[in-house]
């Protein structure tokens, strides 16, 4: 699945960031002492491929970051202790954290839920977002949507939604940093990220973590979606469930420093 979070009224034909979703479900094994882990986690062959088909897709397309989705049974969350996170029914982890793993004779206990916990992103993470309201412009523009209510005309506010790219990656970025020291209940990699690399080397490197960067120039493909004027043949090119988020919301909109401070 590929979720995209676009701001197409930005300068340079728009602005947007793709993040593509690896799913993986935790599975019971009632074995020494019972315990969740991720069955098919170094899945394709040779075991691990999958991942560094993943790594490798999101390298090769500017504006892209890879995320492990795990999803896990009411029975196998927990709340957060400690230094730890939650596990909830469905927590994300960077793909470049799971990739070098996997790949490498990854074993039973490399699976394990309490093994990635440390990384444990909640779903909110990408998903929920601050929103501020725009006065409506009065009088109202002939071709605005207008709401009519018992026979009279009311007033719709603007709605600026927090999902704007650089908000999104600022956020994630923010989140990769935090979860740095934390330790789960076996050894786990993490790897730190700069603060001022990310402001200075936006480019991600093969040997350093992979960065949410986003990117000028929606692709027109995507910017017909926006509109609602795909074609035939863009819903032949479709190659996994996407979701596209929209903003009105600008770098120069007053609104944006808020939405910004609400959303860390």
């Amino acid at each position: 699945m590929e979720w995209i979070y676009a701001a197409p009224l930005e300068l340079g034909g728009g602005r947007y960031l793709r993040l593509i979703l690896q799913a993986k479900r935790a599975r019971y094994n009632d074995r020494a002492g019972g315990y969740w882990y991720y069955q098919h986690l170094d899945h394709g062959s040779p075991p691990g491929s999958q991942a560094q088909t993943l790594i490798g897709h999101a390298a090769s397309v500017p504006g892209t970051l890879p995320l492990y989705v795990f999803y896990h049974a009411t029975s196998a969350t927990a709340p957060a202790t400690g230094r730890l996170p939650a596990i909830e029914g469905v927590n994300l982890v960077f793909a470049d954290l799971v990739a070098p793993v996997v790949s490498a004779k990854c074993q039973r206990k490399d699976k394990k839920v309490s093994r990635w916990r440390a990384s444990f992103m909640p779903l909110s993470t990408i998903l929920c977002w601050p929103v501020t309201v725009t006065p409506p412009q009065l009088p109202a523009p002939s071709d605005i949507t207008r709401l009519v209510i018992g026979g009279a005309e009311t007033p719709f506010p603007l709605l600026n939604y927090g999902f704007h790219p650089d908000v999104v990656a600022r956020r994630l970025n923010e989140r990769r940093d935090q979860n740095v020291d934390r330790k789960a209940d076996s050894p786990m990699f993490v790897m730190p990220v700069d603060s001022e690399r990310r402001e200075q080397d936006v480019d991600a490197k093969a040997d350093g973590p992979t960065l949410a960067v986003p990117v000028d120039q929606i692709p027109d493909n995507i910017q017909r979606a926006i509109n609602g004027e795909m074609t035939a043949e863009d819903r032949r090119a479709l190659t996994r469930p996407r979701v596209i988020f929209t903003t009105r919301l600008t770098r120069n909109d007053p609104d944006y420093p808020i939405i910004e401070k609400l959303s860390r």
